[in-house]
């Protein structure tokens, strides 16, 4: 804090906003990516027989799994774009309130103006919602990082023509590609893959923007409480001063020379 800027603050909330651009455009753009790849094979996967299943000669086309995939994308990106919106607002309402608490923090010292915004309740809710949100991002984080996992996995698939999908924890049988569409689907998991990396490490800025944010309204609320102990001492030294001076200006003794011997006997 410079003053009556928060600088800490104001450095977190420019972290988290270029956080959230990059995931926000990434998750999004690599959510496509993963669409289009299920969707442009989608008549191309077939589902091995294995285990109890009875072989034919005609594999069974696989359209649950790839038809569950397709249905999942599109909430996951609109999930991202109304969260992206959601927490723009929150960072802009935090900043807001760290302002508010530096000037109150000042206010509340050297005078007994009291402000709405900037009181020790409305900070304790925005330190209770920094730190869930931090927590939210941990688990963004994780979620970011299992989607570069899988598609990683996928484009280094040594044979794109049989995906043993146990492998990801997804399947526990084998989906075949004809070739062609293998090597398609393989070149779209690259693709997707630099997008979720890129959209992994925009969470971690994002994480460590809203840790950062946590701590100055942490601060905050711990100087707006000390603020308002100095104040309160402030308030009985004026009226310990303003009491000596009355008692001064009406007659009181001013020396010791004018108190009576019978006062020490």
């Amino acid at each position: 804090m410079a003053g009556s800027i928060p600088v800490s603050s104001l450095v977190a909330v420019l972290i988290i906003c270029i956080g959230i651009g990059l995931f926000c455009g990434t998750g999004y753009v690599g959510g496509n990516i993963v669409f289009d790849a299920f969707n442009d094979t989608s008549s191309e996967f077939v589902l091995l027989a294995t285990g109890n299943d009875i072989a034919s000669t005609t594999p069974e086309p696989e359209e649950t799994f790839v038809e569950l995939v397709k249905k999942v994308v599109k909430p996951v990106q609109i999930s991202i774009l109304a969260f992206s919106s959601f927490m723009v607002i929150e960072v802009v309402y935090f900043l807001f309130q760290a302002f508010m608490a530096t000037a109150a923090i000042n206010r509340t010292e050297y005078s007994k103006q009291v402000m709405l915004c900037g009181n020790t309740c409305w900070t304790g809710v925005s330190v209770v919602c920094s730190y869930l949100l931090t927590l939210l991002w941990v688990f963004i984080l994780l979620g970011a990082f299992y989607c570069f996992l899988i598609t990683f996995m996928l484009s280094s698939n040594p044979d794109p023509t049989t995906i043993n999908w146990a492998t990801y924890g997804l399947k526990e049988r084998e989906i075949q590609l004809s070739s062609g569409s293998g090597d398609t689907f393989v070149k779209q998991m690259k693709d997707a893959y630099i997008m979720f990396a890129i959209c992994a490490g925009a969470s971690l800025i994002v994480l460590i923007g809203m840790i950062n944010l946590s701590m100055s309204h942490s601060a905050n609320l711990a100087h707006l409480k000390t603020a308002a102990y100095w104040q309160q001492y402030n308030e009985r030294r004026h009226e310990d001063q303003m009491e000596l001076s009355s008692y001064t200006n009406h007659g009181a003794v001013n020396s010791t020379r004018d108190i009576p011997l019978n006062t020490y006997q």
